[in-house]
């Protein structure tokens, strides 16, 4: 599958937390597959110090009775130190720097969310929609041409970084 985790990212509850290939967990990543299933797609990036965790669902007396699992698309890219307790990112995403995701928020296809967004919760963005903003506001809409520049942008990425790891050997 060629993932490439740093040593210094930490998985908790490993057995929930599938990555489907060729992506990137650099350092201090925090994944929590200990509070519920998170799955994250072919050739995703998530940046340093990013935390992800899906969903609490919080009861009457104030514990967590259920979680919304979190799955990140395909030639996703995510920034430094976001926070995302979203229930689903799409596919071709990229994620600025310092970004929140609220609870259960959904972020649709070819999205471009920038740098210091908070998300708010059950939000959902549109697909090809670039939002900003605290709370998130929709700035315009991307050109179709995303849903091919992503990918190859993605892609491009994860052989750089391949590339490097090979010559710090």
């Amino acid at each position: 599958t060629h993932n490439y985790v740093s040593r210094k990212a930490i998985i908790n509850g490993a057995r929930n937390v599938q990555m489907m290939g060729k992506s990137v967990l650099l350092d201090g990543v925090t994944v929590r597959g200990d509070l519920g299933p998170i799955r994250i797609g072919r050739y995703c990036r998530i940046g340093e110090g990013a935390i992800l965790k899906p969903s609490e669902e919080e009861g009457l007396q104030g514990k967590p009775t259920s979680t919304t699992p979190l799955m990140i698309g395909n030639h996703t890219r995510m920034g430094e130190k976001c926070v995302v307790e979203a229930a689903a990112i799409g596919s071709s995403v990229w994620v600025g720097d310092n970004v929140k995701l609220g609870k259960r928020c959904v972020i649709k296809d070819c999205c471009k969310i920038d740098t210091n967004t908070v998300v708010p919760p059950n939000t959902v963005i549109p697909p090809f929609s670039w939002v900003s903003g605290d709370p998130s506001k929709f700035v315009k809409e991307l050109p179709e041409s995303v849903a091919i520049i992503m990918p190859n942008d993605a892609m491009a990425d994860y052989a750089s970084f391949v590339r490097a790891q090979r010559h710090v050997r």
